[in-house]
């Protein structure tokens, strides 16, 4: 298996389908992905155009 593997599309609340506030038309340009990093499932939230940019939720001390 690849180091990074999309195993299948999100759908309901947390994800670009599921929040009631986002703007309009912010599913239309974002897709809620399940990815598997090794052996941790991940959700990313990818699309747009311009460069990658990478968020990284957590506490500055992790």
């Amino acid at each position: 298996m690849p180091p990074t593997t999309p195993i299948r599309p999100l759908t309901g609340f947390g994800t670009v389908n599921g929040v009631p506030w986002l703007p309009d038309g912010f599913a239309d340009v974002f897709d809620s992905t399940l990815v598997c990093v090794g052996e941790v499932e991940l959700h990313t939230v990818q699309g747009g155009p311009g460069r990658p940019l990478l968020l990284v939720g957590g506490w500055s001390q992790n």
